[in-house]
């Protein structure tokens, strides 16, 4: 599955962030809903994966010209055309 979404990206981008405090302080996570406590190095990793996947959602999100799916179109931006499965970098026929 692909998330190419900018908005999407943004928001694993703040998560990343919130995240890497927590090793940055050397402090472990604690989720008691489900009884899960992370260490500062299983933390690290997931920020990296993060990293990446910010990284690829922003990506795809230029590329398809979506951020948060169609609030450009609502916002009634020229950025994006009505006709389904075009690109924005494709020429106009």
């Amino acid at each position: 599955m692909i998330v190419g979404d900018i908005g999407y990206a943004l928001l694993f981008y703040l998560v990343g962030r919130w995240l890497s405090g927590y090793v940055k302080r050397n402090e472990p996570l604690v989720i008691d809903l489900f009884a899960l406590r992370l260490k500062p190095p299983v933390i690290g990793k997931l920020v990296y994966i993060l990293n990446w996947m910010v990284f690829w959602t922003a990506l795809w999100g230029v590329v398809y010209g979506e951020f948060f799916g169609t609030f450009l179109e609502h916002l009634g931006s020229s950025a994006r055309r009505s006709t389904p499965g075009s690109s924005p970098f494709s020429s106009p026929v």
